[in-house]
């Protein structure tokens, strides 16, 4: 069997025999195949917690208008606010929405088109290129979240070592049977790369990085993904979520999406507050990369996916992450780092394995934490 996670032992056929007993023992429903965990246990942040129709509007994820970071002839004080505004958002919410990004709108169409027609195959067909135990990425419906399994189906693509081809930590890419649907992936995928660079560079100028450029080097053989998610109607969304709540294992996360659903928990007032969708924007947040690079001052944003008890939800996330050689410590000069140094691929061979079944200690970036800090 291929070893697809070179820092701990493979995932083997006997654990995921483990994980479908682990499953067929739990109180679930059962679509399509999938299994579906109830709401409760341990870590569940409070689900009845007040939602955004109870703060004001200044307590709402701010929409952004980005223009000025990928226009040349935009003046420099233009540049300035919008990086203040995307920086101010990170601190506070980890969140906001971006508008007027140079994403091709027909791209975007043609691709939600093809990822409609492809999760409405049945289910023998997206079985053929499923995901594993030798590598992460295909169709699944099967993915955990706090150790529980999400109320969706998804499909994983993505760069190895900056290519599409060959066998990585993340495993090796199964492609659609469409070459019309894997051309569109590969075309949005190459579009979101070039915006989380300018963002990654936006917010380096923000947080005092003396070179914001610097960090460009770390994604010249990134590890991003690109994954399609489908959110079918719910028979019982008290005791149900489409996504548990959980930070993103990634620097920042370029989020295309239509239908409500996400919401981000506001940590200074203490409730979930919903991520509404934006005509033609993209919807960013920040992740546990960003959160050691910035020393804490954007803290990785704690999210969630109610599910929906009638309307379908489809989204497109863009999980930008550095290459897996790349060392990750915090950056800012004149503070005290509050994490130690350590290695991305080590951190991702552990939360992949964290998707896939509960083996104990969820992967966090705060094992990294100084216990000084």
């Amino acid at each position: 069997m291929k070893r697809i996670f070179p820092f701990y032992p493979p995932l083997t056929t006997s654990i995921f025999a483990a994980l479908i007993s682990l499953v067929s023992a739990a109180s679930s429903y059962r679509r399509g195949g999938g299994f579906f965990f109830r709401r409760g246990g341990a870590g569940q942040l409070s689900p009845a917690a007040p939602l955004s129709a109870t703060l004001s509007p200044d307590d709402q994820v701010p929409t952004i208008d980005v223009a000025p970071l990928f226009n040349e002839d935009a003046a420099a004080e233009e540049r300035r606010e919008c990086v203040d505004a995307i920086g101010r958002a990170c601190e506070r919410f980890g969140f906001f929405n971006m508008v007027n990004h140079p994403i091709d709108r027909e791209l975007m169409a043609a691709l939600k088109e093809e990822m409609v027609a492809f999760f409405a195959q049945p289910k023998h067909i997206k079985m053929r290129i499923k995901r594993n135990s030798e590598t992460s990425r295909g169709w699944f419906d099967d993915e955990l979240t706090k150790q529980k399994m999400d109320w969706k189906e998804g499909l994983d693509l993505g760069k190895s070592n900056g290519r599409w081809e060959g066998s990585t930590l993340d495993g090796y890419n199964q492609f659609t049977e469409s070459e019309r649907f894997n051309d569109l992936l590969k075309a949005y995928y190459g579009q979101m790369e070039r915006i989380a660079s300018k963002l990654i560079e936006a917010l380096a100028t923000h947080m005092g990085v003396a070179d914001p450029s610097s960090l460009a080097p770390l994604f010249a053989k990134h590890s991003s993904l690109l994954r399609l998610n489908y959110f079918p109607p719910c028979p019982d969304c008290d005791e149900y979520l489409g996504v548990s709540h959980h930070t993103d294992g990634c620097a920042i996360t370029l989020l295309l999406q239509e239908v409500p659903g996400l919401q981000v928990w506001l940590r200074d007032k203490q409730q979930w507050v919903d991520v509404q969708p934006v005509k033609d924007a993209l919807t960013v947040n920040v992740g546990d990369v960003m959160q050691i690079w910035s020393n804490d001052r954007y803290p990785a944003a704690l999210h969630r996916v109610q599910a929906n008890p009638s309307r379908e939800r489809y989204s497109i996330p863009f999980f930008f992450s550095p290459q897996y050689d790349a060392i990750i410590a915090p950056l800012p000069a004149g503070q005290q780092p509050r994490y130690r140094p350590f290695r991305w691929g080590e951190f991702r061979a552990d939360r992949i394995k964290g998707d896939y079944v509960d083996l104990g200690e969820e992967a966090q970036v705060d094992r990294y934490r100084r216990t000084e800090a």
